[in-house]
């Protein structure tokens, strides 16, 4: 919270950081019980680092909010229409178009959606705030990868050079984004690390 609030302070951004605040409590509720993150650290720590990288590149109440939330709906059984209520509706909108599950027939039966599905939908839609929290998404999961196993690493890698980084390559143009590059430079270092490891 406080890199948010020093970034606000830095920038002269007016956030709503009482509603900043309840989405982190709301975030730590839904998200209480899962298991760690492959590297240990609770689960609701990457949500909340996703935001934080989030304010060196745009500073949005909405936007920070729904990064904070951006796993709740697809990793629990909150509801798009309860964070609706809680925050409002744009809130709930990127947090449902990143969401990467559908429902099939039954209404019960749960499908995850690929990266590229998840990619697709999001570049349809014209969301490119909702896509520049994706591609902050994955860096994040990029960066804390290590722990995972190098069939997975490699598979990470692969997606995010395919399928992710020809689509935000715009965000940051669309957004007024000066130095979204930079996030471009880092998910191509990620990914060309992963690839060295391998050799």
């Amino acid at each position: 919270m406080n890199i948010i609030l020093n970034k606000a302070k830095q920038e002269n951004k007016e956030l709503n950081i009482p509603m900043i605040r309840k989405a982190i409590t709301f975030a730590k509720k839904w998200h209480a019980g899962q298991n760690p993150r492959d590297n240990g650290e609770p689960f609701y720590s990457h949500p909340f680092a996703v935001a934080e990288i989030m304010t060196e590149f745009y500073l949005k109440t909405d936007v920070i909010i729904a990064a904070i939330l951006h796993d709740v709906v697809e990793d629990s059984d909150c509801t798009v229409e309860l964070i609706e209520k809680e925050f409002n509706p744009r809130v709930a909108q990127i947090v449902c178009r990143l969401t990467n599950k559908k429902q099939v027939e039954n209404g019960k039966t749960i499908e995850k959606l690929s990266l590229k599905e998840v990619v697709d939908k999001l570049h349809e839609t014209g969301d490119h705030e909702a896509l520049l929290i994706k591609e902050i998404d994955r860096l994040h999961n990029l960066e804390t990868i290590g722990a995972r196993s190098e069939g997975k690493q490699v598979n990470e890698a692969q997606n995010t050079q395919e399928y992710l980084i020809p689509i935000v390559a715009h965000v940051g143009d669309e957004l007024n984004i000066s130095h979204a590059f930079k996030l471009e430079n880092k998910l191509f270092k990620y990914c060309r690390d992963i690839w060295r490891k391998r050799k």
